[in-house]
């Protein structure tokens, strides 16, 4: 039964990765036409016989090809930099890496096949526990089974239990995880009680495990081949008379591993890795690797660009925050003071993901920086940070931007808009949308800008959005929508700062419900209190 249902498994998981793209079948296919290769049915039988022979072999060839499709593509797709000499060995460049692994895998399948001889003589030895399975199996070449077959399926189920466990648990967990678990799930070699069972197959498996890992995997498929072919090479040697055709086959195997073992030490290593390209599958994992590394390093620096920290302001109240939709966002709004004692309030978004809008972000926030000050207004600085952008030279990107220019001792400020939402004043009983129309920066037809006055008097609160607020669609396309951010501020604007910005998110992650927002949401909220709230 648990073949059945490992054969179920293989099966769905070769489908799966199929379907996926991620699938490699070349060296599988190699390996099974080698495997059936060395099976053979068994003279004497009948014609019935005989064809069901055929259809083991058959059973046993599909199951090894998709058993080792399956384990080299999971493996191969655990890490960038993960390479197996099979593939040179394929193309015929087989050089001293090669070598090494096969010789380092001809060293361990000779000793595991010493290991395995002695485990079964334990299993002899010790009261109560005794062998299922003989420790050569006869004829040496079968219709379902042979050295080649069996260690190529064995390889395969280490390494595939590997790179099941890699993907998991952390590094140094999985392959004692693995091997663990191919014992109880697997275990070889059959022994009588399970407990002892489990057991030898832990000792084996894991030392397996462990040159798969030490090695890599042509290392381990040598050393499974050669586990099983040392064995019957010696005991067909003692019995030359009947077993010389058994014989020929283990003995000129082991012989040939060591001979392109010492075959490709003696080449050049250069020809070992020219010209071989992993699958596309590898080289498609490898570039989306590159992306996720890539965009991680943006979102740093774009989390860097934010305010490490909010102004402190007498009389006032300021809370902020940005949440990203992916790993690298356009919102941005900074926090700056002049020298005539102004506070001024910037908050903005750049069109698109990637370099180019970090570019622009960082672009925005620099000339904020230079350019806020020396008796300049909201509007004035818009139309230079507008200059600036297009002065980089044609780009797809443009951002938005509010700016507020804010005289603390008053509550008298001064707004300029360039196409970003515009702010929500709630002041008294009412919450009113400070409407200033502006195109965005950086691109389009050459415009100005224009400062609208408002005061902020005791009690009142502002509130700047992204877009990513009002647009924010539940399950069924719904968007959040304005009005609705009206009423959140109606019913909380005598709230503290902090508890505004949150009031906010709860009602914004209640409408989305399971739904992943699509573009980053930052809310900016300035608040003065009139001494009761």
């Amino acid at each position: 039964w648990r073949s059945l249902v490992a054969f179920g498994l293989i099966v769905v998981l070769f489908l799966g990765l199929l379907l996926k793209s991620r699938l490699s079948v070349i060296n599988g296919a190699l390996l099974a036409l080698a495997a059936l290769a060395s099976l053979r049915p068994i003279p004497d039988m009948t014609l019935a016989t005989r064809g069901s022979a055929l259809w083991a072999t058959g059973e046993t060839v599909v199951w090894l090809f998709l058993l080792w499709s399956s384990a080299e593509s999971m493996l191969r797709a655990t890490g960038p930099d993960f390479t197996t000499s099979l593939d040179a060995l394929r193309a015929g460049r087989l050089g001293p890496r090669g070598g090494r692994s096969l010789l380092l895998g001809f060293a361990c399948g000779t000793g595991l096949a010493g290991l395995r001889l002695g485990l079964f003589s334990l299993a002899e030895a010790l009261p109560g526990v005794w062998a299922e399975e003989p420790s050569v199996p006869l004829p040496v070449f079968g219709s379902y089974y042979s050295p080649v077959a069996d260690g190529i399926a064995l390889a395969a189920l280490v390494a595939l239990a590997l790179a099941f466990a890699l993907r998991v648990l952390p590094a140094r967990w999985a392959p004692v995880a693995s091997a663990l678990a191919l014992a109880i799930l697997l275990p070889h070699p059959q022994i009588h009680p399970y407990a002892a069972e489990v057991a030898a197959s832990a000792v084996l498996v894991g030392v397996l495990t462990w040159v798969c890992q030490r090695h890599g995997l042509t290392a381990l498929l040598t050393a499974t081949i050669v586990s099983f072919s040392a064995p019957l090479a010696l005991f067909s040697f003692q019995h030359l008379d009947w077993l010389e055709g058994g014989f020929a086959g283990t003995a000129g195997l082991c012989a040939a591993v060591v001979l392109l073992g010492f075959v490709g030490l003696s080449r050049s290593p250069a020809g070992e890795v020219e010209r071989l390209t992993p699958p596309a599958f590898v080289r498609h994992l490898d570039e989306e690797r590159r992306l996720r590394h890539e965009m991680t390093l943006l979102a740093r620096m774009q989390r860097g660009l934010l305010p490490r920290k909010l102004p402190q302001l007498a009389g006032y109240e300021i809370a902020a925050r940005s949440v990203l939709a992916s790993e690298a966002g356009g919102d941005l709004y900074d926090f700056l003071e002049d020298d005539e004692g102004h506070l001024w309030i910037a908050a903005g978004d750049v069109a698109g993901h990637g370099y180019s809008c970090a570019v622009t972000q960082a672009m925005t926030k620099a000339a904020l920086a230079s350019l806020i000050g020396r008796l300049r207004t909201p509007a004035e600085i818009l139309q230079r940070i507008d200059q600036v952008l297009r002065a980089a030279g044609p780009t797809r990107t443009f951002a938005t931007l509010a700016l507020l220019r804010l005289r603390p001792e008053t509550g008298e400020a001064v707004l300029a808009n360039a196409g970003h939402p515009f702010p929500l004043l709630a002041a008294g009983d009412e919450v009113t949308e400070v409407a200033v129309p502006g195109l965005p920066l950086g691109k389009g037809p050459g415009r100005r800008y224009v400062d609208v006055p408002l005061v902020l008097p005791p009690g009142s609160a502002l509130v700047f959005f992204s877009d990513g607020l009002f647009e924010a669609a539940d399950a069924k396309g719904t968007a959040y929508g304005d009005e609705r951010a009206r009423k959140v501020l109606r019913r909380t604007a005598q709230r503290t700062a902090e508890r505004i910005l949150e009031a906010f998110f709860v009602d914004w992650r209640r409408h989305l419900r399971t739904t992943q927002a699509l573009d980053d949401t930052t809310l900016v909220v300035l608040k003065r209190p009139d001494g009761r709230s």
